[in-house]
């Protein structure tokens, strides 16, 4: 998992993007009360870390593949997996893009088994470092009996993270919840469940005709409140 995330060169993806997205080194980004810029590890494109992780695992030779599914007709996704294809050729692994429909994938992230190996998973989550490290890292939002959902499709479990989530939850304390947000960061990072990669801004075109719009951190409009001149 490590090799992976040494593996993705976030600058061909955000070129790929046109420069519209801000990149990812760790599980929560910048702007989120509570992120830790010098978090470590912080996954950047390096390919020496990457072989090294490689070669400390047991698959060092390679001689494998891998699936990578992403959501069919999402150039920006089947990108993502044509970066990673091309890092990955260097260590004799093979990655097999495989589109599917959104709704299979969703249906394929309830549980371990039949979920996918790697998934191109984006979501909208607001500035809440709860929300962000609960919804994705939280073994209970998806080991469960109705199963889990499409956030939390890494199926990640730390009994460590799990506590300090749940306290997290409950907790009043600025102070503590700071302290909690930078010890989770930490040991998130050190087990690399997923490949955080990018947050992007949202994007409303709005004619200068069309009044009474004001931006709330969301990128859904409520047209009842709008009037044209």
């Amino acid at each position: 998992r490590k090799c992976l995330n040494y593996s993705f060169n976030r600058q061909a993806f955000s070129d790929s993007q046109l420069g519209f997205i801000k990149d990812m080194t760790g599980p929560i980004p910048e702007g989120v009360p509570g992120y830790n810029p010098d978090n470590q590890p912080q996954y950047t494109y390096n390919p020496e870390l990457a072989k090294a992780a490689l070669d400390a695992s047991p698959y060092a030779a390679g001689g494998f593949s891998i699936d990578f599914v992403y959501v069919a007709g999402l150039d920006f996704e089947e990108a993502g997996g044509l970066i990673l294809l091309d890092e990955l050729r260097k260590y004799n692994i093979t990655l097999n893009l495989v589109p599917k429909n959104w709704p299979d994938i969703v249906g394929a992230c309830t549980a371990p088994v039949g979920g996918p190996p790697i998934a191109f998973i984006f979501d909208q989550f607001p500035p809440l470092a709860d929300t962000w490290l609960i919804e994705k890292y939280s073994s209970k939002s998806w080991d469960r009996p109705t199963g889990g959902s499409f956030q939390a499709c890494s199926f990640y479990k730390n009994e460590q993270v799990d506590a300090l989530l749940d306290e997290l939850k409950i907790t009043v304390d600025a102070d503590r919840a700071t302290a909690i947000v930078t010890e989770v960061q930490a040991l998130i990072a050190a087990d690399a469940p997923d490949l955080p990669l990018y947050v992007a801004p949202n994007v409303i075109g709005i004619a200068d005709r069309v009044k009474g719009f004001n931006y709330f951190g969301d990128i859904s409009v409520d047209f009842w409140r709008l009037w044209i001149e």
